[in-house]
């Protein structure tokens, strides 16, 4: 393989979409997860999160908006994680070292549209996203 046609296949930067959204992902986890920590006590029937104290009111609505704000963020640019994850299995497709499966991934870029309508989906193909980094790291690394 020439090296100009390497770079192409390596070279690919389509990843960065990846991992801004494996990223957003783990954030709104870690939000939640903050926001579940300093909620109070609630009745079994009760849905609602509340401040357990005062003094950490700030913490709760930052996390509550981040939570928020990355939810939005992430189900109104659903459409650009499957065009990057597209785009980046098609650029490994001539590389030696690892050629992902197309319809595989190809498949979780399609799914992951239904999150656009359907949120919990992300729940699945963000996962797959960050295994995907994960293989693409172990066989060509995160060249750019």
């Amino acid at each position: 393989m020439t090296e100009s046609k390497q770079h192409r296949a390596t070279g690919s930067r389509w990843w960065y979409g990846i991992a801004f959204f494996v990223l957003s992902l783990t954030l709104v986890w870690v939000s939640y997860l903050v926001l579940q920590t300093v909620s109070g006590p609630q009745t079994p029937s009760s849905t609602a999160l509340v401040p357990s104290d005062p003094r950490v009111g700030g913490i709760f609505l930052a996390s509550a908006v981040l939570s928020a704000l990355f939810v939005l963020i992430t189900s109104l640019l659903a459409p650009l994680y499957s065009l990057c994850l597209y785009l980046d299995v098609r650029s490994l497709q001539g590389s030696e070292e690892w050629s992902p499966n197309r319809a595989v991934w190809g498949l979780v870029s399609l799914v992951h549209l239904l999150s656009f309508v359907f949120s919990p989906v992300q729940l699945v193909t963000i996962p797959a996203g960050g295994a995907y980094l994960y293989l693409r790291n172990r066989s060509v690394g995160l060249r750019s």
